[in-house]
């Protein structure tokens, strides 16, 4: 189990944090997503960054969120597609070219 912290001094949103500890079966998940879609995109040589650590911000207007697998464009509702599958979905589509396969 991870540990939560509360600052009641904060803004509502941003009142608690969660801290994993090591271990923690959900941290070890939503990180091991995390380095498989950055080693899927690398492989596949597409343009990304990681602007925070749940982010990953693709082709400028895309972003992933490997440990929920929601994928939006900016300021879109959330698309349909999940996880890094797809995430290969749309980036198909959005290229106009065939994507390597996920291991």
């Amino acid at each position: 189990m991870g540990e939560v912290i509360r600052f009641p001094d904060r803004p509502k949103s941003a009142r608690t944090a969660y801290f994993a500890r090591e271990g923690d079966d959900a941290a070890s998940q939503k990180s091991e997503r995390m380095e498989n879609a950055i080693a899927w995109l690398t492989k596949a040589k597409i343009s990304f960054f990681r602007p925070t650590e749940i982010q990953l911000k693709i082709l400028d207007d895309l972003s992933f969120y490997p440990g929920s697998g929601t994928i939006n464009f900016d300021n879109q509702p959330r698309l349909k597609e999940r996880g890094l599958y797809g995430l290969r979905e749309v980036l198909q589509i959005e290229l106009g070219r065939q994507l390597p396969p996920i291991r």
